[in-house]
């Protein structure tokens, strides 16, 4: 459908569902391969990690007032690394220091 329609942006929401993990690794290599814009949605931190080596991971959120919350992680990857939560650091409003 991809080769016959060419669309400029892809639009994938929750790409882990329903995907044998060894197919999921290949559509996510095959996103570099193609000139589309993609954007991707996950609630899976590895996923996003994998994805987020060719482009931007940007974590979404609602605050507590109902108000939309959208910040690029710079290095998904050192959160993982000091075992932190991207999603729970934004929430809190702490991810400025981190993202430095």
């Amino acid at each position: 459908l991809y080769e016959y329609l060419k669309p400029s942006i892809i639009l994938w929401d929750d790409i882990e569902s329903h995907f044998n993990p060894l197919l999921l690794g290949k559509v996510i290599a095959w996103f570099s391969s193609i000139p589309s814009q993609v954007v991707v949605t996950t609630h899976n931190l590895d996923v996003a990690k994998d994805i987020a080596k060719d482009g931007k991971c940007i974590a979404v959120d609602i605050d507590k007032d109902g108000v939309l919350i959208a910040e690029e992680i710079q290095d998904l990857e050192e959160y993982l690394k000091l075992g932190l939560d991207p999603r729970a650091v934004i929430r809190s409003g702490k991810s400025k220091a981190i993202n430095r």
